[in-house]
């Protein structure tokens, strides 16, 4: 009678869960999870909360970071386990992405170091970068008046009395809890050319400098005058000792040299790569510098350009593209390509443009227009190969595999009101980037990762999640001696440590023994494809530690 009884309580569950994952109308949290996924922790900040969230790929909360400010917008969990954060204050500098204040919270959210980078002048926007030896990037917007605009040689039509927008990036050491020292800065105004204006001494041929901007190109995806160039993001390469950034209003991702002093990088040479300050490298639209035919161009107010980190830092680059200004149907895509390096890691041109030598990896959807972001936005090659993206808009986060099939998927329930409940349309829960970190990332070691009782917000996918991760993996101690046991692709792997002999047995709902076995060797991977998907009790028994060990076993 209990062999039935449970018999009859382990199907209902099992039916209950399948109708929940069939019929259920999720509209955020969890949506979509298989057994192949990545397993990582996903760091992001909702654009309309306060909060920064570490969650596992079940949905379910580890850890929260509880701020002053909005974001500005990127936040990193440095190899301390401290949080690298922007926060958003007004200004004169009135546009997306717009930060202000740059944080390093502690652990428990406690502030270690603060500094407000918002004054009349200047702005810090979208990014930060920790470097490997503990400096900071920041990217700073800096005013130039009308008067400056025009002795660079912009174009008067296009210069708003607000002035223009130019670009700065310092590095800095943190010192004390609000000060810092300059280390090196590097600013876009001393890189300029322009053909409209003889009489200025940066007057060229557009085409015969790509190493220089064009101060009167303009495209369709920068409406605001003063903003003229919109950078978005910041990369850092150590080996090569550049520096990675993307322009969305020109649609073009550009490297520059890092080796150079304050004094070279304003240049036009010095640095190893001897070129000074001037742009090393430029992709995504050559229309920029002089070659407007649209065949060439790649790019639509693009987000996240960086360096591949896959094994460690590699050549190839990756980019979210925005598509905002694509023509015809717009919709997203990613793309990694390889640069044409030379033989001392700068970059070739051929016939006058930089191109690439390798198109290594692409996602579009299908239909292509079923993924469209117009603003934010990231993208990340995990060590499997596969692509953690988020869909800033709308705060989607997926994982595609090495076939582009996208086998997790997440949307954030956050935004300015709070959590958004189950069912109900998602909206103003924008994210400007997720990061992805390995459970065995150091900065989590000594941290408490307890998973919350529940999930930010509970699905059927959710449910189902967290049912798969606690059958398919567990670990039992016994007195510093512990038995484990995993399933993947329908194998079963168990692992004794602290004893080597072990007899093992997979029994079924109603108490009959499927299979078992004796081992010696304390390990054990054993074929499930003869078994029919379903549960099944496991049970480990160790004379040595002189105990049982039963849990569930979920076959699928």
């Amino acid at each position: 009678m209990k062999n039935s009884v449970f018999v009859i309580t382990v199907f209902c569950w099992l039916m209950m869960t399948e109708y929940q994952l069939v019929f259920s109308q999720s509209t955020v949290g969890l949506l979509t999870y298989n057994d192949q996924p990545a397993e990582n922790y996903l760091l992001f900040s909702p654009t309309g909360s306060r909060s920064t969230y570490l969650i596992d790929q079940c949905g379910y909360k580890l850890h929260e970071w509880n701020t002053s400010y909005f974001p500005g917008q990127i936040a990193y969990l440095l190899p301390d386990g401290n949080l690298l954060r922007t926060g958003r204050l007004g200004g004169n500098f009135n546009t997306g992405g717009i930060g202000g204040r740059v944080e390093l919270l502690n652990w428990e959210g406690g502030v270690l170091w603060s500094h407000d980078f918002a004054t009349s002048q200047y702005h810090q926007h979208h990014v930060v970068l920790s470097m490997p030896n503990g400096n900071i990037l920041v990217l700073l917007y800096v005013l130039k008046s009308p008067d400056e605009a025009l002795q660079a040689g912009f174009r008067p039509e296009l210069i708003p009395a607000a002035g223009i927008w130019s670009e700065q990036i310092i590095e800095i050491r943190l010192k004390g809890t609000n000060d810092f020292d300059l280390i090196w800065e590097w600013n876009m105004w001393d890189h300029l050319i322009q053909d409209f204006d003889s009489t200025k001494d940066n007057y060229g041929v557009i085409r015969d400098h790509p190493e220089l901007m064009d101060v009167n190109y303009r495209d369709d995806g920068a409406p605001n005058p003063s903003d003229w160039l919109h950078f978005n993001s910041l990369d850092y390469h150590p080996v090569l000792d550049q520096i990675m950034f993307s322009s969305r209003h020109h649609s073009e991702v550009y490297i520059i040299d890092h080796s150079t002093t304050s004094a070279e990088s304003s240049a036009h040479s010095g640095g190893i790569y001897g070129r000074g300050g001037d742009l090393l490298y430029r992709f995504g639209n050559p229309a920029a510098y002089g070659f407007d035919d649209p065949d060439l161009r790649w790019f639509y107010g693009q987000h996240d350009a960086h360096w591949v980190t896959k094994n460690g830092f590699t050549d190839d680059i990756i980019v979210f593209n925005n598509g905002i200004t694509r023509p015809g149907t717009a919709f997203s895509n990613i793309m990694a390509w390889k640069p044409p390096y030379d033989e001392v890691g700068g970059y070739k041109l051929t016939n006058g443009l930089f191109g690439y030598t390798e198109i290594s990896r692409e996602f579009t959807a299908s239909p292509p227009e079923s993924f469209f972001s117009p603003r934010l936005s990231g993208v990340q090659l995990l060590q499997n190969g596969h692509l953690l993206i988020c869909e800033g808009n709308g705060g989607r986060f997926f994982e595609t595999d090495l076939n582009n099939y996208i086998i997790w998927e997440y949307i954030t329930p956050i935004n300015n009101f709070g959590i958004i409940p189950q069912g109900v349309a998602p909206t103003g829960n924008d994210v400007f980037k997720c990061i992805t970190y390995s459970p065995d990332y150091e900065g989590f070691s000594g941290r408490n990762l307890s998973v919350s009782a529940n999930p930010l917000v509970p699905s059927a996918a959710s449910d189902q999640c967290n049912m798969i991760s606690s059958f398919d993996e567990h670990n039992q101690n016994f007195s510093g001696s512990f038995i484990s046991h995993k399933v993947l692709n329908r194998f079963l792997e168990i692992s004794v440590y602290g004893a080597e002999q072990f007899e093992w047995s997979l029994i079924d709902v109603s108490g009959r023994p499927v299979i078992k076995g004796k081992e010696d060797i304390g390990h054990k991977i054993i074929d499930l494809s003869g078994l029919h998907a379903g549960v099944y009790f496991l049970s480990v028994s160790c004379p040595a530690i002189h105990k049982i060990y039963t849990t569930l076993v979920l076959i699928l």
